[in-house]
């Protein structure tokens, strides 16, 4: 009868090989999950970015719409800074819009907000 109590058998050969082999699996099956998810991710924010670019776009397009209905085609400079404004900027020049009177009353509000 062999005493079981005095034996290690993380220092056998098949042991060894098992543990190799169990974190070579385990690295891989890691590394594929990690890859899944980074790319889920990734698409994740890639569409959010897609609404948001698309949102901004949009806002400039409609108030350039309307400042130039309003005031006839504006000029480079205003337009340039238009261009320029954040998506929160955007929204807040299009619900300040009906309080514009003038072109001067645009360059006024770009000076201050824009």
């Amino acid at each position: 009868m062999i005493n079981t109590a005095h034996i290690d058998i993380t220092s056998t050969s098949w042991y060894q090989e098992g543990e190799k082999k169990g974190i070579q699996l385990g690295r891989s099956a890691g590394l594929a999950d990690g890859m899944y998810l980074g790319r889920d991710l990734g698409i994740e924010i890639g569409k959010r970015e897609g609404k948001y670019e698309g949102r901004e776009e949009e806002a400039k397009a409609l108030l350039m719409r309307l400042l130039n209905k309003r005031f006839g085609k504006l000029k480079p400079t205003l337009s340039k800074k238009i261009a320029q404004l954040s998506l929160k900027q955007l929204e807040q020049l299009t619900d300040d819009f009906l309080d514009l009177n003038s072109l001067e009353d645009l360059t006024l509000w770009l000076a201050d907000k824009g």
